[in-house]
């Protein structure tokens, strides 16, 4: 667009951020109705621990905490959780990290992004402490989950009928949009 070869870009807002937008002169056209929407995975067997994150997930998203997470991406700044209370119980969390900003290896080779801030005020909510299993491809997260290798997956998982047939699927905790820009 900005070289004059398009008229028009899409961007989703996990790519739109200030930093990126202020980088480039694209102006905001409209959003697309197109949107993804992300859930946590758990195993047929595993109804309590789905219905706990349920619970989290609602009260996270009344309080406003998940719409912060979103708010510091956004802006190119890191989320700044309150201290973590965690007590004994761990659970495993399987991801893998190839999603931009939302779950990604950073310079230090140290896992980064929105979806360590969601699954950290989830597990705060819960008093659970998150271990934090790292795969290498898209599909092991779910071998592993089925092998019981894991207890939930959180990684940018789109929320869809066909994985809920095979799986428990949390309530919906963040969504990915886009939007139409083109040049100012």
């Amino acid at each position: 667009v900005e070289n004059g070869k398009a008229d028009y870009v899409i961007v989703s807002s996990e790519e739109a951020t200030d930093d990126f937008l202020s980088s480039v002169d694209l102006q905001l056209v409209g959003n697309t109705e197109y949107k993804i929407q992300y859930c946590a995975v758990f195993r047929k067997d595993n109804q309590v621990l789905k219905a706990s994150f349920n619970q989290a997930i609602s009260k996270l998203k009344q309080t406003g905490a998940f719409d912060e997470i979103n708010s510091a991406y956004s802006a190119g700044e890191n989320y700044e959780p309150e201290n973590y209370s965690l007590e004994n119980e761990k659970i495993t969390v399987l991801c893998c990290p190839v999603f931009d900003n939302l779950l990604f290896m950073d310079e230090k080779g140290n896992l980064a992004g929105k979806e360590l801030d969601f699954i950290g005020e989830i597990c705060n909510e819960l008093s659970l402490e998150a271990q934090i299993s790292v795969v290498k491809e898209y599909d092991e997260m779910f071998v592993a989950l089925e092998q019981g290798a894991g207890d939930v997956i959180i990684s940018a998982v789109e929320y869809t009928p066909e994985l809920e047939d095979d799986y428990l699927l949390s309530d919906v905790y963040n969504q990915t949009t886009f939007g139409v820009y083109k040049r100012k």
